[in-house]
C-alpha cells in the first residue's frame, strides 16, 4: 500500500495545484472518487493489466462515468488528458490513491477535517452538536462529522479523525482488559 501511496503523491500534488489554478477543487475531487471507485471495480482492475486492452480503451473505461457525473469546469478540459497520462505511465491502478491524497490536501487548504463517529446506536443531533464544537477546538478546523451505526461495539463509540482514533467504545474496553490481563 505504501508503494501505491508514493507513487500516486506526485500525481495528486500536481492535479491539485491545476485544480487550485483553475478553481475547480470540488469537480476535480468528484472525479477522482468517480475514477477511483471505477478502477476498484473488479471487471475494470482485471483490465487493467489486460495486454489486450489499449491505454485508449483504458482511458474511456474510466471517463465514461467520470463523464456523466463529474465532467465540468476544467476537467471537462483537461479530464482526459490526465487520464491519459496515468494509462501512459500505467498508474490507473492507483487512483484511489490519488483521489485520497487530494482529498486531504483538499480538506488542508479549506481547514476542514473529516470525522468518523462509529457508534452502537444512534447519536443525537444534541450530542453530534457536541462532538463537532470538541473536536472543532481540539483540530482548529471546521469539522465534517460522519456517523455510522456498527453493533459489534457494544456499546461507546469510536472517533476516527485522520490518523487519530479515539476508542471509547465497550468491545476497546474489553479488549484492552483482556491484553492487560494475559501480560
Amino acid at each position: 500500500m505504501a508503494e501505491k501511496t508514493t507513487l500516486a503523491r506526485p500525481y495528486a500534488k500536481a492535479v491539485f495545484a491545476l485544480a487550485q489554478e483553475h478553481g475547480d477543487l470540488e469537480a476535480w475531487s468528484n472525479m477522482l472518487q468517480v475514477a477511483g471507485s471505477a478502477v476498484s471495480e473488479p471487471n475494470a482492475a482485471a483490465l487493467l493489466g489486460s495486454p489486450h486492452v489499449s491505454e485508449a480503451q483504458l482511458v474511456e473505461l474510466i471517463a465514461a462515468p467520470c463523464r456523466a457525473v463529474a465532467w465540468r469546469g476544467s476537467v471537462e478540459k483537461l479530464g482526459q488528458n490526465f487520464l491519459s497520462v496515468l494509462a501512459e505511465n500505467r498508474r490507473l491502478n492507483v487512483l484511489p490513491e490519488i483521489s485520497a491524497i487530494f482529498e486531504r490536501l483538499k480538506a488542508e487548504v479549506e481547514r476542514v477535517v473529516e470525522v468518523t463517529l462509529r457508534s452502537a446506536t444512534p447519536v443525537s443531533d444534541a450530542l453530534k452538536e457536541r462532538f463537532v464544537a470538541a473536536l472543532s477546538k481540539r483540530f482548529g478546523r471546521d469539522v465534517h462529522l460522519h456517523c455510522e451505526i456498527d453493533d459489534s461495539l457494544i456499546g461507546g463509540a469510536v472517533i476516527q479523525a485522520e490518523d487519530i482514533v479515539i476508542d471509547g467504545s465497550v468491545s476497546g474496553r474489553l479488549e484492552k482488559l483482556a491484553t492487560e490481563m494475559t501480560h
